[in-house]
């Protein structure tokens, strides 16, 4: 079974196609200002195959990657009644340290051992991974250890088989996405 994921919430999407056990195929795409149509062309792509679910990020994350990504996904969703489930973006970025990314105004969204919160400087662990490169934004966080990564389909692999299997689907007229505050 082939199943269809699409992430909008960093710089650049992410759109895959996965089985239980492995990446298929996975493409990163610019969220410019084009991105509905470069998202459609590579989603028109990869729906020749045969898809029997689809997996989408609700972030934390850029509020116009998201929606774009969204609206995407959700209606094909619904019209084929194809299976959805959703995770948390941020999960994608690392499976064993805590990942913080940039919630604005002096916020960070934080995922640690599965709880999403959004925490002030102050309270961020001193040793994290992150998708964006926050020092340059953030001077005030030079001391801390900092790891980069991107978001990566594979992390996602082991929660996405447990939610199929569990069949923890949700109707795409309930997703709720987790917009930068």
């Amino acid at each position: 079974m082939k199943h269809l994921l699409l992430d909008g919430s960093f710089l650049e999407g992410v759109i895959a196609l996965y089985d239980d056990t492995q990446v298929i195929k996975e493409e990163k795409v610019a969220l410019g200002p084009l991105a509905n149509e470069d998202l459609a062309v590579y989603l028109e792509k990869y729906l020749k195959e045969d898809v029997t679910g689809f997996a989408l990020g609700i972030g934390p994350g850029s509020f116009t990657g998201m929606r774009v990504a969204a609206s995407l996904l959700l209606p094909l969703a619904y019209a084929k009644k194809i299976p959805l489930m959703t995770f948390c973006s941020l999960q994608g970025v690392s499976t064993t340290s805590a990942v913080v990314a940039d919630g604005k105004r002096g916020m960070f969204y934080t995922l640690n051992e599965g709880n999403l919160k959004i925490l002030p400087l102050s309270d961020l662990p001193h040793t994290f991974v992150s998708p964006q490169p926050l020092k340059e934004i953030y001077p005030a966080l030079e001391g801390y250890q900092i790891e980069h990564s991107p978001f990566k389909t594979e992390h996602l692999l082991p929660y996405l088989k447990k939610k199929w299997e569990k069949q923890a689907f949700v109707s795409p007229l309930q997703v709720k996405l987790n917009y930068l505050q």
